[in-house]
């Protein structure tokens, strides 16, 4: 582009120019005479007309000045530079003209057709980073985080809500593994009673087995006496015999023997009367050592149903163990997922904190290009102003959100914590649970195992003591049988042989003193 100092021929001059050309050659420091100047516009305010319904566009006519009327309401759309097709046409026409006219007003026309352009292409990059950068686009950016924010936020709160309610499921589980201790407690107080009633009767099998030798060695004991008796008797026969023989020698130690053989009979029928009784009493003994036994037996079936109820008792402990423990894992994966769905807010968080700081980044580079363009016109700087007050309230707008966010994110760190806390408790509840449940399902199982131990002990001493009594009842036959034979035997004395008298008795023979427990032996009688 090449510039004259020559002024312009009049002939050449252009018909006239814009006011807003003619005020920019003014600034530039061009004469205004000589530059022929369109003329103004007429004020809107002078117009007969009646004022537009809708009312004006914000920019006049770019040829003759006049507001430019809407012909609807307010919306999208460009704002129109003509007021009608005519002004169109005429500004078109003069700057065709400006535009080939020669000297310093075409190229004037020029600048001002290029500084137009370059507004324009300005503008729709202003309007391009408005979008962008202005502060309803960082305000609209920010609610976007915002509302993020608050979707993490309220997954949170559901994570969170979620995280307690496995909690209480947790605890729920620890109560019921606590329920299922306490029961495996009472199981185990059971075995135990058991045990003692067992061990009760176990003592009372003793007393009882303890009663039955006491009663054999009384059996052993009256078998001796009875044999010693059977000894003595048949002793005090053989006396008798000698002493028949003897008395068939002599009449006077014949009715003395006689006497005694009468005293001797009376006594041994009182000795097995006495023999009978005890028989009678021995049988009677053995009868309740019998019932005892079967009562033992009774109390055995009794323990091994306990044994057998214990058993089952420690396997519904010990399932219902396995399904705490497996209810636990599941427990324990759920809080690792809502773990991981804490960290995965966290990390939304922090892209959002991101997202906040690119916002603010590019908002101080929009400042930035505001204020350029602030440099290179007046308009622009009040614009510049008003957008630089718009971003430092969009600022401190991002700051607040951005404390915010902190608070949110401190608070669901905080809340995290305390969920990590309660779920730390929960488990050292459950793991001491599980222990409490080792334990008493060991000792249960101990139990189960003494008790089965000592019912196995208990049923072969019941079978011991069984098999001791039916020997004592078999022996205390022997002696009844015996005791009868020896009752049968008294009842047939023996026939003395007689002999033929030879001496008459003397008129008062002698007594003979009688031996202590002698047999009864008939003696003839001395008249016969």
């Amino acid at each position: 582009m090449t510039t004259t100092d020559d002024p312009p021929q009049p002939a050449e001059e252009p018909a006239g120019l814009s006011p807003k050309a003619h005020r920019f050659l003014a600034e530039i420091g061009v004469p205004s005479d000589r530059i022929p100047v369109a003329e103004e516009a007429a004020d809107p305010d002078d117009d007969e007309e009646e004022e537009a319904p809708h009312g004006y566009w914000p920019e006049p006519c770019a040829n003759c000045g006049k507001l430019i009327p809407r012909d609807r309401p307010a919306g999208a759309g460009r704002p129109p530079e003509y007021c009608n097709k005519q002004c169109q046409n005429e500004r078109k026409a003069a700057r065709a003209r400006e535009r080939n006219a020669p000297g310093l007003p075409g190229q004037i026309l020029r600048v001002e057709e290029t500084t137009t352009r370059l507004e324009q292409v300005a503008a729709d990059m202003r309007a391009e980073l408005s979008k962008i950068n202005s502060p309803e686009g960082i305000e609209a950016r920010l609610a976007a985080a915002r509302a993020a924010n608050q979707q993490d936020v309220a997954r949170a709160n559901q994570a969170a809500v979620q995280a307690q309610a496995e909690t209480a499921a947790a605890q729920s589980q620890a109560q019921q593994a606590r329920a299922d201790k306490e029961a495996a407690d009472a199981a185990a107080e059971r075995d135990r009673t058991a045990r003692e009633a067992a061990d009760d009767a176990r003592e009372v099998a003793e007393g009882e087995r303890r009663t039955a030798v006491h009663l054999k060695q009384l059996a052993e004991d009256r078998a001796q006496d009875a044999a010693a008796a059977q000894a003595h008797a048949e002793t005090e026969r053989d006396t008798a015999q000698a002493a028949a023989e003897e008395a068939q020698r002599t009449a006077r130690r014949a009715a003395a023997v006689e006497a005694e053989a009468i005293n001797g009979r009376d006594q041994a029928r009182q000795d097995a009367a006495a023999a009978r009784a005890r028989a009678e009493d021995a049988t009677a003994e053995r009868d309740r050592a019998e019932a005892r036994a079967e009562e033992a037996g009774r109390d055995r079936e009794t323990a091994e149903r306990n044994r057998d109820e214990a058993r089952r008792q420690a396997e519904d402990a010990g399932t219902r163990a396995r399904l705490a423990i497996e209810e636990r894992d599941r427990a324990t994966a759920r809080a690792d997922q809502a773990e991981g769905e804490k960290e995965e807010l966290a990390a939304g968080y922090s892209r959002a904190l991101a997202d906040v700081r690119a916002a603010k980044q590019e908002a101080d580079d929009a400042r930035n290009q505001v204020t350029e363009s602030a440099q290179a016109r007046r308009e622009a700087e009040d614009r510049a102003s008003r957008a630089e007050q718009r971003q430092t309230q969009a600022e401190a707008r991002a700051d607040r959100a951005e404390a915010r966010a902190d608070k949110a994110i401190a608070d669901v760190q905080t809340e995290r914590d305390a969920l990590a806390a309660q779920l730390a408790t929960a488990q050292e509840d459950r793991r001491q649970a599980d222990r409490r449940e080792a334990a008493a399902e060991e000792r249960a199982t101990v139990a189960a195992q003494q008790a089965a131990q000592e019912a196995e002990r208990q049923a072969k001493a019941y079978e011991k003591l069984a098999a001791e009594l039916r020997g004592y009842g078999q022996e205390i036959d022997r002696l009844k049988a015996e005791a009868i034979q020896q009752k049968e035997a008294t009842r047939k004395p023996t026939t003395p042989r007689r002999t033929k008298k030879t001496t008459a008795a003397p008129a008062d023979p002698t007594p003979v003193e009688p031996i202590p427990g002698q047999t009864e032996m008939p003696m003839p009688k001395t008249g016969e």
